[in-house]
């Protein structure tokens, strides 16, 4: 019973050296990257105005418009035009940038609402 434990304790941990192995090998076979670019996002103002064809009112960082996640008569949707942020006062939509709405707008995975917003490529 003793020499099992000690042959099970004398061998190494397998595992983490062949997932670096197959880094290395990633790597080296001159594999594109991809990653988010957010300089290609669109400004959120032109984002919400013409891609989400959104009435935007109000003065100052944060405007207002009709909420698209729910039947909204009335503008509860602020939304931040520099950062894209947005927060809906009825429903609890909230989100940090461009990227949250369209993927709750879109129903999209993170990867894929990049990709459509233009902001997901290869990176040198």
């Amino acid at each position: 019973m003793t020499n099992s434990i000690r042959n099970y304790t004398a061998y190494p941990r397998r595992g983490n050296q062949y997932a670096a192995q197959r880094r290395v090998t990633g790597q080296q076979q001159g594999r594109p990257r991809f990653a988010l670019n957010r300089s290609l996002l669109p400004d959120p103002l032109v984002y919400y105005t013409h891609w989400q064809q959104m009435t935007l009112t109000g003065a100052g960082e944060w405007k207002s418009a009709r909420c698209i996640f729910h039947d909204d008569t009335r503008p509860s949707l602020s939304i931040n035009i520099r950062s894209g942020g947005y927060y809906c006062f009825v429903c609890g939509a909230k989100g940090g940038d461009v990227i949250a709405f369209h993927m709750a707008h879109a129903g999209l995975p993170f990867i894929d609402a990049c990709k459509a917003l233009g902001a997901w490529g290869a990176t040198a």
